[in-house]
């Protein structure tokens, strides 16, 4: 099988910031994954965020399931931007995961394609895999942002990702990274709830009247 063909300006030789300007990452510069995923300045994740959505389309397929990716930096400065993952269940990324990720994030371009075909290769024999029976038609990637100026931009390195191995990919719009990761829960478990915005805020609203139920009845019980 031919290695992928990587576009450039997701390269981290070219890599293109959402001013349209090349920013350079060095390869001797190793980058690490988190508590809160990938975190820098905005400029810097372009080639971040491509190579993270295929590491999630892969881990979509390997589980025939959604699997999320979440662009935002939460409260740091408006010229920083990150990437989170988020596993099946809706829960952060399980740490192996985190590994293949830093791994193929600070993979050279020139050895990418290997370090991809590895991967493939690994979990294609995996237990359970999905991949090599072609069983992958729930596989999907759903991805959201915050209110980022650089969050569109990045928004397109994942469907380019994504895109590597035609993977579906779910575009929700601006969203919390709550809302991120109930909806790709919601995807895997349709009787969880609904994987909508609307379909997040009436459970929320449920959960809270049931709380607020409870309190009552322990008032008047008092």
């Amino acid at each position: 099988m031919a290695d992928p063909v990587f576009p450039h300006q997701f390269s981290r030789a070219r890599n293109i910031t959402h001013t349209g300007e090349v920013f350079s990452i060095p390869h001797e510069e190793q980058l690490a994954y988190g508590t809160a995923g990938f975190r820098f300045r905005a400029e810097k994740l372009s080639f971040i965020v491509f190579r993270c959505a295929y590491v999630e389309s892969l881990r979509a397929r390997q589980l025939d399931s959604a699997i999320g990716v979440m662009i935002t930096a939460s409260h740091n400065p408006a010229a920083d931007n990150g990437v989170k993952l988020v596993d099946p269940s809706g829960d952060m990324l399980s740490q192996q995961w985190e590994k293949y990720a830093t791994e193929i994030v600070n993979a050279t371009d020139e050895d990418l394609p290997s370090a991809v075909r590895a991967l493939e290769k690994q979990m294609s024999q995996a237990e359970k895999s999905r991949i090599s029976s072609g069983q992958t038609k729930n596989a999907r990637v759903v991805c959201g942002m915050d209110t980022r100026l650089s969050g569109p931009h990045l928004i397109s390195a994942a469907r380019a990702g994504s895109a590597l191995f035609n993977v579906q990919f779910v575009d929700v719009g601006i969203v919390t990274t709550p809302m991120l990761h109930y909806t790709v829960k919601s995807f895997n478990e349709p009787e969880f709830a609904e994987p909508t915005g609307q379909g997040y805020c009436r459970a929320i609203s449920s959960a809270f009247r049931e709380l607020y139920g409870i309190t009552q009845e322990e008032q008047l019980a008092l």
